[in-house]
C-alpha cells in the first residue's frame, strides 16, 4: 500500500528538470483568458510530454476576477524566483473590474523588469499587453491588443511607444501578445509547442477534442 501511495506522489512531484510557467492573475482578470493555460498544460502534465509545470501567482493571496469570481492563490509575486521559470503569462481583464489599476503597481513593474532580464517568454493575452507595455520595458516592440471598440485599446497601447500590429496574434522574439479571449487557446497551444514539440501539441489537441 505504501509503495502504491509513493508511486502516486512521485507521478505528480515537480522535479528540477521540469520547465515551469508562471500564470499571473491580476485584479479584474478574465477567466476565459487564463483557464485555457490551466487545462492545456494540465492535460500535458498528465498525458503529454509531462515535463512542463504551470503555477499560478497573484499580487495578493486573493484576487477578484471579472464577473465576480473570487480566487485564492498560494503564490505571490514577491516570493517568486523568476530564474526558475521559462515563461510568464499575463491574461487580460476589464477596466470596470479595476484591471488597469495594476499599471500603477510598482511591484508588478519590477516583476516584469526581472522577467525581461531573465529572458523569459512573456505572453500578454488581450488587454494584458497594455499592462506589459505600460511598464516601459517594451519600447519599439511589436505588440497587439483587443482590436474592437473603435480602436480604443490599440490607441491606449500605442501611447507606450510600442509598434502596434493589427493582428490577432503578434510574436516579437519572446514577447507574444494577442487580441481577445478566444486567442488564449491558440496562444496556450503555441507555447506548448514551443516548449515541447509539434507532435506533442497535436497529440494534446487531439485528446482534448480540438
Amino acid at each position: 500500500m505504501e509503495k502504491k501511495k509513493q508511486k502516486i506522489i512521485n507521478k505528480f512531484c515537480i522535479n528540477k528538470t521540469m520547465k515551469k510557467i508562471l500564470l499571473l492573475l491580476l485584479p479584474g482578470v478574465e477567466s476565459m483568458e487564463f483557464s485555457p493555460f490551466l487545462d492545456i498544460f494540465g492535460w500535458n502534465e498528465m498525458l503529454g510530454s509531462k515535463d512542463i509545470h504551470l503555477e499560478l501567482c497573484t499580487l495578493e493571496k486573493e484576487v477578484s476576477s471579472s464577473w465576480n469570481l473570487n480566487l485564492k492563490v498560494e503564490k505571490q509575486i514577491r516570493n517568486i524566483e523568476l530564474r526558475d521559470y521559462i515563461a510568464v503569462v499575463i491574461p487580460g481583464g476589464f477596466g470596470s473590474y479595476h484591471y488597469f489599476d495594476t499599471i500603477e503597481n510598482t511591484e508588478f513593474r519590477s516583476f516584469i523588469q526581472k522577467a525581461k532580464k531573465e529572458e523569459l517568454y512573456i505572453l500578454g493575452i488581450c488587454t494584458g499587453s497594455i499592462l506589459l507595455a505600460s511598464t516601459g520595458y517594451f519600447a519599439n516592440k511589436k505588440m497587439t491588443t483587443y482590436l474592437y471598440e473603435n480602436g480604443r485599446y490599440s490607441k491606449q497601447l500605442s501611447q507606450y511607444q510600442v509598434e502596434f500590429k493589427n493582428t490577432m496574434i503578434c510574436k516579437d522574439d519572446k514577447l507574444w501578445t494577442s487580441s481577445g479571449p478566444s486567442t488564449a487557446i491558440p496562444m496556450a497551444f503555441d507555447l506548448l509547442e514551443e516548449l515541447s514539440s509539434r507532435k506533442n501539441r497535436k497529440y494534446i489537441e487531439a485528446i482534448m477534442g480540438f
